[in-house]
């Protein structure tokens, strides 16, 4: 019986090939405690990710189908975990990029992280934790198969929605596809 890949196994192949050759080098800037968090954070993505899929395939079932759990119920909980991954993605991009003002040197190799995880960023910053500065306050969602949870999907008339979450899925191939060439490039 074969086990089905997760979406992030590739990823954390690639994080322990990364870290071994770390912490064979040893080069400056790298802190083999914030790799450890790293790798802890990544898993915890894998998990919320792989979670996220099994509320999808919940939510995207015939409503005859759906058993005892409703609609609202998956969507609500889905939300609480969209979420979270967010957070543990903008933790692992910090312990990446680095943070002059917290003192945290920038991971080896992994600094372009930020640049290369845009819909991550956006999401984090104007949506959950800043939305004070784009007066995004509505708290609204919708999960659609293709996209996948989508956070403040509503304005008030005459908002701007130039600032918009694309979608999980698409921001987590993002961000997938920006760390796994970071890490590529520093294995090489």
């Amino acid at each position: 019986m074969n086990k089905k890949q997760k979406f992030f196994d590739s990823t954390i192949k690639l994080y322990k090939a990364y870290r071994s050759k770390m912490m064979k080098e040893t080069p400056e800037g790298y802190d083999s405690a914030l790799s450890h968090e790293f790798y802890y954070r990544l898993w915890q993505l894998s998990f919320i990710y792989e979670k996220l899929q099994d509320y999808d395939q919940d939510i995207n079932k015939p409503p005859a189908t759906r058993g005892e759990r409703y609609k609202s119920t998956i969507i609500d909980e889905g939300i609480i975990f969209a979420e979270t991954f967010y957070f543990f993605a903008w933790r692992i991009i910090l312990i990446a990029t680095g943070n002059k003002r917290k003192k945290i040197k920038p991971l080896p190799g992994l600094q372009g992280l930020k640049n290369k995880a845009k819909g991550i960023v956006l999401v984090r910053n104007n949506l959950i934790v800043h939305p004070e500065d784009k007066k995004i306050f509505d708290i609204s969602y919708n999960w659609l198969k293709v996209k996948g949870p989508r956070l403040k999907i509503a304005r008030p008339g005459g908002q701007s929605f130039e600032i918009s979450d694309r979608g999980l899925w698409i921001n987590a191939q993002e961000f997938k596809d920006g760390l796994e060439e970071l890490l590529q490039n520093a294995i090489k």
